[in-house]
């Protein structure tokens, strides 16, 4: 204990104080100590006592629940009373799935389930969406035609009587991304004047990896980044310019009209 090593302690700087006092203040001050350390003995002495028998009461205690326990379970088996059934628990707690795909989820009752377990909408809580059925086995089904969200609550009950508490199983239908099928350029004519030098600028946007231009005219580049580079060579006349990116394994295109006068 801490207190011990404190007490040690100070026995110690009492002993280096009272070698350097008169010999009749020594005394008186020694006697002091002494008195106080066995004040101090006797309450750790009564500490410790306390605590075995906190100890010892706390194993009684358990003892006694233990024998009261199986008392209580002897009574019940003799009048032929069922302890009480310990709440099933349903799982999952929620169910997920993309629009356009029926979802079906299969639940489940426990810990100890015993027989056949009934699942049922529990009447009382807020109706589920009307795409939103439950089997009497446990199993949930999600038309998914359209993205939503909602709560079916469940109850389940075993062969024994025992039962969950009414559990909401979020449903969630998610909308999935509709993938791009052809690059957007912006804009969609672009005029450049003959023999012009510079930059025109141009969006190419829905693709992915690097962006490629064919069918250019005579003087006209692309830099494969945000614009048409004239050199001053260019002739007049129009063009479909074609932008095409890196998708695989069919690339995306997208057009624009280019028109050199």
């Amino acid at each position: 204990m801490a207190a011990l090593d404190d007490l040690a302690a100070l026995g110690t700087r009492i002993a280096a104080v009272t070698a350097t006092l008169p010999t009749d203040i020594a005394t008186a001050v020694a006697a002091q100590a002494a008195a106080d350390k066995a004040a101090i003995t006797t309450a750790q002495d009564a500490l410790a006592a306390a605590q075995a028998s906190a100890a010892t009461a706390a194993t009684e205690l358990d003892a006694a629940v233990s024998t009261l326990t199986g008392q209580v379970a002897a009574l019940e088996k003799a009048a032929g009373v069922q302890p009480p059934a310990a709440a099933l628990t349903i799982t999952p707690t929620s169910i997920t799935g993309p629009v356009g795909t029926p979802i079906t989820q299969v639940l489940s009752a426990g810990p100890n389930a015993v027989g056949t377990v009934n699942f049922a909408v529990d009447s009382t809580a807020a109706a589920p969406p009307s795409d939103v059925t439950l089997s009497a086995t446990g199993t949930v089904s999600v038309g998914a035609a359209t993205a939503e969200t909602g709560t079916i609550s469940v109850i389940a009950t075993d062969a024994d009587g025992k039962t969950s508490a009414s559990t909401p199983i979020a449903v969630a239908v998610t909308a999935v991304a509709t993938p791009p099928t052809s690059l957007t350029v912006t804009p969609s004519t672009v005029t450049i004047a003959v023999g012009s030098i510079g930059n025109t600028p141009v969006g190419v946007t829905g693709g992915t990896g690097a962006i490629s231009a064919t069918d250019l005219p005579t003087g006209i580049t692309y830099d494969g980044t945000a614009n048409l580079v004239a050199d001053g060579t260019e002739v007049a006349g129009v063009s479909t310019v074609t932008f095409t990116d890196s998708s695989t394994p069919t690339p995306l295109t997208g057009t624009l009209a280019l028109t050199v006068q």
